[in-house]
């Protein structure tokens, strides 16, 4: 039997990061998939069944932490792990983790430290889906939806 490989989004607008990415993460059982900017990241966040995300803070022209809250709460249970060649200081990187980043680590490291993060975030994972509507959908599909949440929690 073939072991399901677990899919990261890697959203980043550097092709050689990506490229880069997809190889370590490929050689580490990964299945990645790739977004270049916030459009296709969106588009493959709600498409693609996805264990964890990396995100670029800084995406060409856009800021990558805009990406953060619509990710975290219509993903709750993906960590988000922030990948970045920006310095940042001690406070911002604190306030990522309370924006709800769950890793963050600087493209400057060796990829064994964003591989040791994914790991870990991966397994910090809550093992119950938290149940809450998606930003963007009207109260009546929420209606529409609820008895099918509240037949999930029992």
């Amino acid at each position: 039997m073939i072991k399901a490989r677990m899919a990261i989004l890697c959203i980043d607008d550097d092709m050689v990061v990506r490229t880069r990415l997809g190889e370590v993460l490929a050689y580490n059982e990964y299945k990645p998939v790739f977004a270049a900017n916030a459009e296709e990241a969106l588009r493959l966040s709600s498409r693609e069944d996805v264990c964890l995300i990396v995100l670029d803070i800084d995406l060409s022209g856009e800021n990558g932490l805009a990406l953060l809250p619509y990710l975290r709460h219509n993903h709750p249970n993906v960590p988000i792990v922030l990948y970045t060649a920006l310095q940042h200081d001690e406070s911002q990187v604190a306030s990522f983790f309370e924006q709800g980043a769950s890793g963050y680590v600087r493209k400057a490291e060796p990829m064994k430290e964003l591989l040791e993060v994914i790991r870990m975030a991966l397994n910090s994972r809550p093992a119950e889906p938290q149940q809450q509507p998606a930003i963007g959908i009207g109260r009546r599909v929420q209606r529409l939806l609820q008895p099918k949440l509240q037949g999930r929690a029992q």
